[in-house]
């Protein structure tokens, strides 16, 4: 791992614990849900027992949502449905 994973790390610890702050009754939209930061938030807001909803850009990525356990995820590319 290099210096980036920490600025990654910050960012989703920053966005998510200090400003969003969600809990077990929040539903979470993750924009970018395969990506470095979004990944991450995906799997902090989890941990804290909030539904996850991933966005993301294409198939491969959707099925990559899938294995994190999101609780759905949506293909931007196609805008063609959610999948649960």
């Amino acid at each position: 791992m290099g210096p980036l994973s920490v600025v990654i790390g910050l960012t989703a610890y920053v966005g998510l614990e200090k400003i969003l702050a969600p809990d077990a009754k929040s539903i979470v939209l993750v924009s970018a849900a395969a990506g470095a930061v979004g990944s991450m938030v995906c799997q902090m807001a989890k941990l804290r027992g909030a539904t996850v909803i991933g966005v993301a850009g294409s198939d491969d990525k959707v099925r990559q949502g899938f294995r994190m356990l999101l609780g759905g995820v949506l293909n931007a590319s196609g805008l063609g449905g959610v999948a649960a």
